[in-house]
C-alpha cells in the first residue's frame, strides 16, 4: 500500500542518515524498522486492552499490576489526567512526526500553551542530552506483543547508541511518586534506559 511504501522510504532515510549504523549492517536495520511498522499496522490500542490481528491481548500493566492505590488515584485524579497528557506529548515529541499542528490542536483542551511550551523545552533538553551521548532516537510507541501469552505493550522510545546497539527508554510520567510534581510547568518527566536484565526479568 501507499502507507507501507512511505514507511519503507522513511526507514531507509533513517538508516542512511544514521551515524551509528555501520554500512554493512544497514540492510538488517532497515529490515527491523520495516518489521516494526508492519507489526504496528496489526495492533489496535484500546482503553483497556490491545488487539492484534483482531484478537484481544492483555496490557502489560494489567499483568504486572498498577502501583497506584485507589485512594491515591482518587486524591490525585487531576494529576493523573495531566500525567497521561504529558505521556502522550512526550511520545509524540520523540516520534518521527514530532509535535505537528494537528496533534497540538488535538490536545489544546487538555493543556495550556504555557505548559506545553515548558514541557517542549524540557523534552528538547532531554533529547539534546541523549544526542551528546551519541544516542540516536529512531522511533517511539513501538508495539510489542507475545502471541503465546496474549500480552501486548509499547516501547516508549527506541534508539541506537554509537556502537550500533538498540537502546530502549521508558518514559516515567505517570508513576505515583512523581504525580505530586505535576503543575503548570509539568515537572517530573524523566526517561529511563531499560537494561537487558530488566527486559528479561
Amino acid at each position: 500500500t501507499q502507507n507501507e511504501k512511505f514507511d519503507e522510504i522513511s526507514n531507509e532515510m533513517t538508516v542512511a542518515n544514521s551515524n551509528n549504523i555501520k554500512e554493512e549492517n544497514k540492510d538488517e536495520y532497515k529490515r527491523v524498522l520495516n518489521k516494526i511498522d508492519q507489526d504496528r499496522r496489526r495492533v489496535k490500542k484500546l482503553d483497556d486492552r490491545y488487539q492484534v490481528d483482531g484478537e484481544d491481548y492483555r496490557k502489560v500493566t494489567e499483568v504486572i499490576g498498577d502501583t497506584i492505590s485507589e485512594e491515591d488515584r482518587e486524591k490525585r485524579q487531576n494529576a493523573i489526567i495531566a500525567g497521561y497528557t504529558i505521556d502522550e506529548i512526550t511520545k509524540q515529541f520523540f516520534s518521527n512526526e514530532g509535535l505537528t499542528t494537528d496533534f497540538i490542536a488535538s490536545i489544546s483542551s487538555k493543556i495550556s500553551k504555557e505548559a506545553l511550551d515548558s514541557i517542549t523545552k524540557d523534552l528538547q533538553n532531554i533529547k539534546d542530552e541523549l544526542k551528546k551521548k551519541g544516542i540516536e532516537i529512531i522511533d517511539s510507541n513501538v508495539y510489542v506483543f507475545d502471541k503465546e501469552q496474549k500480552i501486548a505493550g509499547e516501547i516508549d522510545i527506541l534508539a541506537i547508541d554509537k556502537h550500533g546497539n538498540f537502546k530502549i527508554y521508558e518514559i516515567q510520567a505517570r508513576r505515583s511518586n512523581v504525580y505530586a510534581h505535576y503543575g503548570v510547568r509539568g515537572a517530573g518527566i524523566t526517561i529511563r534506559e531499560l537494561d537487558q536484565k530488566r527486559l528479561t526479568a
